[in-house]
């Protein structure tokens, strides 16, 4: 899970991560749709590729920035 924003309080970071909770990742293996929720998501804010997002692109850069929650993070391995 995501770390709360410095400028969020706990009770907006509360309501915001129950209804999102929906949309994250389950933590499954790549490629069983574990990027799914963060590839529409950049769909939904302009990106028209996300498997092949151009950084330099504010529309991108703001995509970006506004999945964050959603992008999924490596699991480490033991």
């Amino acid at each position: 899970m995501m770390s709360k924003p410095d400028d969020v309080d706990d009770a907006t970071w509360q309501k915001a991560q129950e209804a999102c909770s929906a949309l994250r990742p389950s933590g499954r293996p790549a490629g069983d749709g574990q990027n799914t929720a963060y590839q529409n998501c950049l769909k939904e804010n302009g990106v028209a590729d996300p498997s092949k997002p151009d950084p330099g692109d504010a529309t991108v850069q703001k995509a970006i920035e506004t999945c964050q929650i959603l992008r999924p993070s490596a699991t480490p391995t033991a």
